[in-house]
């Protein structure tokens, strides 16, 4: 061997070692970058769902401003949806109030906003006064007539509370108080 291969060599063993050295570095660094990136994902969704909460207190804030407030008159249930009385997401007692977000005639009962959860209470448990006997005649008279805001299914209207967001879309709020986005034409 002569000494040009022989340096070369040693020089290939000194940068192995310094290499051997960067790799170790660059897989430590790895590990402690994926275990931030582990913590900031976390942060990320805690901030996502708080957002998400504020989103729908302002949601809630907003159809509340366009609801009636009204007053329960007996002790009743407000449900989740309208025809399965199984899930109770509340219980009221005489005197409380709820906000009327709309009047459900075939079901005789109110769409309701209580404990920031909307649900259904039958009309035989609010007290009715003069906004909410305009609620039921409208709600009546639509009845009979096709509009934008109703849509037929099983021979039954199902009437919605049209929503604008603050970027133009239109939505509404679904049984499941989620928002369910509908055509921008509806909220004309």
């Amino acid at each position: 061997m002569n000494i040009k291969s022989f340096l070369y060599c040693i020089v290939f063993v000194l940068f192995q070692n310094s290499w051997s050295q960067e790799v170790d570095e660059l897989i430590e660094l790895r590990r402690v970058l994926t275990q931030r990136k582990e913590v900031l994902n976390v942060e990320i969704l805690k901030v996502s769902k708080s957002l998400d909460s504020v989103e729908q207190l302002i949601l809630f804030a907003r159809i509340k401003e366009k609801s009636i407030p009204a007053i329960v008159k007996s002790k009743g249930g407000i449900y989740k949806e309208i025809y399965d009385p199984v899930e109770k997401i509340a219980d009221v007692e005489k005197s409380q109030v709820v906000y009327i977000v709309d009047y459900k005639p075939y079901a005789k009962s109110f769409e309701v906003i209580y404990d920031n959860q909307i649900g259904y209470l039958k009309s035989k448990y609010v007290k009715i006064s003069k906004p909410l006997k305009e609620i039921i005649a409208r709600s009546s008279s639509i009845k009979n007539q096709k509009s934008l805001n109703t849509n037929t299914r099983n021979n039954r209207i199902y009437s919605r509370a049209y929503i604008r967001g603050p970027r133009g879309g239109c939505y509404y709020i679904n049984s499941k108080g989620k928002k369910t986005y509908v055509s921008r034409n509806l909220c004309n």
